[in-house]
């Protein structure tokens, strides 16, 4: 058991309630309240019986009800304080905002919760940069990807290539020698080449039958 965890503290707040309990009944039966009474009966002219056992036990009541009160708000007031911030972080993750953060400074079992949820947040932050980054980047690589168009010139060469104004890390290979597949299993990249693909289909069908040296090039 750690020297400052929620056990601990709860416990020594019962203790001392507990002892609050005792010294007021003893205070009531033993110790000072029946010399009281006794002097008030021989110095002044009131009569007051010492009370009961039963009313011994009110009275312990009576005292020890609002010192309850002042106890549990005393334990119980740090938890609603945090609570309260977790309902507002939770409600912040929901809305898609994951800045909020909770400054708390303890070292129970409410320091180990706020600190876990600290780094969730950070977690989710770092996430959600990097997801932006790549969105970014994706976006960047679609916008300069430029529309080729198929021109044909007459070289007196018997072979088509297959050139892109796209700069990538792609290899560039001969028409005869790609295949079709879905642009479904492509990457970013990927996607480009299958456009390259199409249209050196493009060219190759409409320079089919003339000695050319056929090629893509970008507008």
């Amino acid at each position: 058991m750690r020297l400052k965890s929620l056990e601990l503290r709860l416990a020594l707040w019962l203790a001392l309630a507990a002892l609050m309990g005792a010294l007021v009944y003893i205070g009531v039966t033993q110790w000072p309240l029946p010399q009281v009474l006794a002097w008030m009966h021989s110095e002044l002219p009131v009569h007051v019986a010492k009370p009961s056992r039963g009313g011994a036990v009110l009275i312990c009541v009576l005292v020890l009800a609002p010192l309850s009160w002042w106890f549990a708000h005393i334990v119980m007031e740090p938890v609603t304080r945090l609570l309260r911030a977790l309902e507002g972080a939770v409600a912040s993750y929901r809305d898609g905002d994951f800045s909020i953060s909770i400054a708390l400074n303890r070292h129970d079992e409410l320091g180990d919760l706020v600190r876990v949820h600290n780094q969730l947040g950070q977690t989710l932050r770092e996430q959600r940069q990097n997801l932006a980054q790549r969105e970014l980047l994706l976006d960047t690589v679609v916008q300069n990807t430029t529309s080729p168009r198929a021109t044909c010139s007459t070289k007196g060469a018997a072979s088509t290539a297959c050139t892109s104004p796209i700069s990538s890390p792609i290899r560039r290979k001969p028409c005869a020698r790609r295949r079709k597949v879905r642009k479904t299993h492509f990457s970013a990249w990927k996607w480009m080449a299958a456009r390259k693909r199409s249209i050196c289909r493009s060219v190759r069908s409409a320079c089919k039958g003339v000695r050319t040296d056929c090629s893509c090039s970008g507008a």
